[in-house]
């Protein structure tokens, strides 16, 4: 331990984003670092073990006075905890992270997202302790993954200030080498990767319900396991009725929509997507365009297709369930919420109105480049293999100046 030059704390709530992180081991070794994990997921503790991981679970606490006003985190806008399991579960983040902290310095705090309960309590630690921050997203385009030391989306330090984006540059010749792959593996690709990794029923899941249940470890979600594994049941036998439509005669509006709880819904627009599929009528009944929706392959929710299955018996519109980039590329216009459909869209010069705010809503075909090629990371969330060490040190040298242009590209 003598020699460890920073801890770099970890909050993980599932077994998939363990693994992840799990892979940043070892350069981090290389670079002197040592990773420390936390989680409320009996699964994870149980693979620190198997790993020789340390990994600190959360033990039950009764409600302390840390926070003085309602937390405003995801469970509690989506109802999938009540105020006093939120508490709950922010307080267990707060004592045990408190906890390691009197015996480890901790220098740095890696969160995936930012806007869940857990999240916000690793976030309010951070500032407690002035400690660097940096919070991860699926860039949802591949081989990449978005890093920034303010937050994710319109919380993100590109949102608040695009013109940091200038300061980058791509040549011609990698951009369209990239953007061809891109849209040819898009136009093959059915689903995007995180809605195929959410579908399988993982034994992680039961025993993570005994760790809640037998253990009493704060949840972040209070459904029965009954009803979890009937939902993902649910989920995996769904099919529904996509209607027949030529989208190559082109001339359509196409809404994606998004997964109904997704924080970006939550967090950074004003209207969800029943809302945005009634303001997608009006648009096309004043331009006479048929209106095309595609539901989103990750959704996990029933009720939300029976919103969206419910509303079509009265309205005009079509469902349908071709590659998203191929209804892209026969529209007339995209209208969308934050999806990074309306990213591919702009890619490829079609109009787009965004609903939410979006960190793509002001970007311009440069800031766009520069975006992907420089912005991003090349991190493949859903590959296993061991992160680069150059990947690893440019994404920590984002945490070092986090005010400031950064170039992944520095070594």
């Amino acid at each position: 331990m003598n020699n460890v030059k920073e801890i770099i704390a970890i909050y993980v709530d599932s077994i998939e984003k363990y693994h992840f992180f799990r892979r940043f081991h070892k350069p981090a070794i290389v670079c002197g670092h040592e990773l420390v994990f936390f989680t409320n997921r009996l699964s994870v503790k149980c693979s620190g073990y198997r790993d020789s991981t340390e990994v600190h679970l959360l033990k039950s606490t009764r409600i302390a006075c840390h926070p003085v006003s309602p937390i405003n985190s995801r469970e509690a806008l989506d109802g999938s905890l009540s105020e006093n399991e939120v508490k709950r579960l922010y307080e267990a983040v707060t004592e045990t992270f408190e906890k390691v902290f009197t015996n480890k310095k901790i220098t740095t705090i890696f969160i995936f997202g930012g806007r869940n309960t857990a999240e916000l309590s690793m976030r309010r630690n951070a500032e407690k302790h002035a400690i660097k921050t940096l919070y991860f997203e699926l860039a949802n385009l591949p081989g990449k993954i978005f890093v920034d030391p303010q937050g994710t989306n319109a919380d993100s330090s590109i949102h608040s200030n695009r013109s940091q984006l200038e300061y980058f540059q791509v040549d011609s010749k990698t951009w369209e080498a990239w953007i061809g792959d891109y849209l040819r593996s898009k136009s093959v690709q059915l689903a995007p990767p995180q809605s195929i990794k959410k579908r399988p029923i993982h034994l992680s899941y039961l025993l993570d319900y005994m760790g809640f249940h037998v253990l009493n470890i704060p949840y972040e979600n209070n459904r029965s396991l009954i009803r979890t594994l009937r939902q993902k049941l649910w989920q995996r036998r769904f099919q529904y009725d996509s209607d027949t439509y030529n989208i190559l005669k082109g001339g359509f509006i196409f809404f994606p929509m998004q997964v109904s709880n997704d924080a970006q819904l939550l967090f950074h627009s004003e209207i969800d997507n029943i809302t945005a599929i009634r303001h997608c009528i009006s648009e096309a009944n004043r331009t006479g365009l048929d209106l095309v929706v595609k539901i989103h392959p990750a959704e996990e929710d029933p009720r939300e297709y029976a919103r969206v299955i419910e509303l079509r018996k009265t309205h005009p519109f079509f469902i349908v369930d071709a590659p998203s980039i191929a209804i892209v590329q026969h529209c007339a216009k995209v209208i969308t919420i934050n999806s990074t459909v309306g990213l591919e869209a702009k890619l490829i010069g079609k109009p787009v109105d965004f609903l939410g705010r979006s960190v793509y809503r002001e970007m311009n075909n440069k800031l766009l480049k520069n975006y992907i090629h420089s912005f991003l990371i090349d991190i493949d969330y859903f590959n296993y293999s061991p992160i680069s060490i150059d990947s690893y040190r440019s994404l920590l040298m984002r945490a070092e100046c986090p005010s400031s242009p950064y170039d992944p590209n520095q070594k």
